[in-house]
């Protein structure tokens, strides 16, 4: 929330004024609330932009590389060409095997989120910010074990481990308060991407056509244009002596100096909002192959998801409808827990949510 906002909340800050008529005042909070994070919200593209997908094409070509300069460094290694494939899946947590199910459960876990990635940003993130971790990755370790369950194959905890388990989640919400959703944090994020979309359209002000905008990077075929998009394109931009990278700079002297705006209010959500209905749709039968979730209506799964069809999927909350058309009224309307393909008769191209 920026500080040219404040302003609106002078009288709410008034205790006189709030005494003097309090539904009234509270009316006119949410109101502005509202009218402030419709105002800075920034907008996305169709489909979003994952940072696992990213790191599944910088693994690949660095893969490439290595091929060009050996072509046998892969045999070298007992490795294959479908090994790649195999740990780009890894890396997204798209199971494409149900009896091999578990493996895809160590690095990007969907389904519990009680994986090594996480282990890894808590241990790390705890130890450089002084916040204190008793979650034990190391013991936890030696009490799992491969379990079939409802014939499927997952990687399964003691339970005398549920208190361990449970300080693991207990951590990441330790974090998100303190620090990856603190207010300071959240202001600079905020102020710094006003930056990088004011840097994103002015650097290309007079400048050649194949000259490519930052934001550009992160949807091009080319990886290398991606990594070098570093830490240093704050400095790049703050010292430049381009006129067209003002506006970008003062946000970002503002920072530096800690001319930061105030917090003001906040809005907590109720019960009602917490629970959002989501749906986890399947490649193929039985739960397996490609996976993905989705919390609203999907036009198109292939452009969304990557997904030719829908063979099964999962419900957590609400109702939804599985269509043949992205504007298509009828088709398949799943109201329990677990479905597969045999249900419906057509080839799923996208998805309505119809009770939230």
């Amino acid at each position: 929330m920026m500080s040219e906002d404040r302003k609106r909340y002078d009288e709410i800050e008034n205790e006189k004024i709030f005494e003097k008529n309090p539904e009234e005042t509270r009316k006119k909070f949410e109101r502005d609330l509202k009218y402030t994070a419709e105002k800075y919200s920034i907008k996305t593209k169709e489909r979003k932009w994952k940072h696992e997908d990213m790191s599944v094409k910088i693994f690949k070509d660095i893969v490439e590389t290595l091929v060009k300069e050996d072509p046998e460094v892969l045999k070298d290694h007992g490795l294959e060409a479908l090994h790649v494939d195999f740990i780009g899946g890894l890396i997204e947590g798209n199971k494409d095997s149900v009896k091999k199910s578990f493996l895809f459960e160590i690095v990007a876990n969907k389904l519990n989120n009680i994986d090594v990635d996480r282990w890894d940003y808590f241990a790390r993130d705890c130890h450089h910010l002084g916040i204190s971790n008793s979650f034990d990755h190391l013991r936890l370790l030696k009490f799992a074990r491969v379990c079939d369950v409802k014939g499927e194959n997952h990687i399964c905890f003691r339970d005398k481990e549920a208190d361990n388990i449970y300080d693991m989640f207990r951590t990441r919400y330790t974090l998100h308060r303190q620090a990856y959703q603190h207010k300071t944090c959240n202001i600079i994020e905020k102020m710094f991407t006003e930056a990088l979309l004011k840097a994103d359209r002015d650097l290309c002000e007079g400048h050649p056509e194949d000259l490519l905008k930052i934001s550009k990077t992160i949807i091009s075929e080319d990886v290398n244009d991606y990594i070098k998009l570093t830490d240093e394109i704050f400095e790049k931009i703050l010292h430049s002596k381009s006129p067209e990278l003002k506006d970008a700079q003062d946000i970002l002297n503002n920072i530096a100096t800690r001319k930061l705006p105030k917090l003001v209010g906040e809005a907590r959500l109720t019960e009602e909002n917490k629970l959002r209905p989501k749906i986890q749709i399947f490649e193929e039968e039985n739960f397996g192959g490609k996976t993905a979730e989705a919390t609203e209506n999907c036009p198109s799964v292939q452009n969304e998801f990557g997904m030719k069809d829908v063979l099964s999927c999962k419900l957590e909350g609400g109702k939804w409808m599985l269509c043949e058309g992205p504007d298509s009224k009828d088709g398949f309307t799943a109201t329990q827990p677990e479905y597969n393909r045999p249900e419906w008769n057509f080839t799923v191209k996208s998805l309505k949510c119809l009770k939230k």
